[in-house]
């Protein structure tokens, strides 16, 4: 009889916590691209709709290197039935603050570089990006996409016209790198 009790009591206080990743990437080597807006991300990480869900915020530049500073913020999940909701309230909103901060940061970084590694960066976090144990994940590209380094740049016609006709070899290049 105890045994059956403290079945039920597991049973109604188990959860399964869900999690979001959003990781942002941002190309500051051309000035003229539309920049990420807060209120168009925070309805990714899905908090309105379950405030009790674990959500990560991962934040990284494009630029003309293939190394790039990381800024990450996260709330962790928590069971709503040990969990005290306005506490909750209050993390989820010092979450948001955590991105707000990091996209204005962004902002002031300076824009407009002479060449762009685009392929690295994003490889690499779409690799770090499989391996999460996330249940949601998504990978925003604020980028024209234009590789443009001494070994490939997509401005030089003869390697644009590659890429047009033999993808295969372009693709290789990449999967070089």
């Amino acid at each position: 009889l105890v045994v059956t009790g403290m079945l039920l009591i597991v049973s109604c206080t188990s959860h399964t916590s869900s999690y979001t990743e959003v990781v942002l990437v941002r190309d500051i080597t051309d000035s003229f691209l539309s920049q990420p807006k807060l209120d168009e991300i925070t309805p990714l990480f899905g908090l309105e709709n379950n405030q009790w869900q674990g959500a990560k915020f991962r934040f990284a530049d494009i630029s003309d290197v293939s190394y790039n500073h990381v800024y990450e913020t996260s709330i962790n999940s928590e069971n709503k039935w040990f969990s005290n909701e306005f506490k909750r309230r209050k993390k989820v909103k010092t979450f948001y603050a955590g991105v707000s901060q990091i996209l204005n940061t962004s902002e002031k970084e300076a824009v407009g570089k002479d060449n762009s590694a685009v392929y690295a960066p994003i490889a690499q976090e779409l690799n770090r990006l499989s391996q999460s144990p996330s249940q949601n994940k998504v990978l925003l590209i604020y980028s024209d996409l234009m590789e443009n380094t001494n070994d490939m740049s997509f401005y030089d016609m003869q390697k644009f016209d590659l890429l047009k006709t033999n993808p295969d070899s372009t693709s290789k290049y990449f999967e070089g790198q």
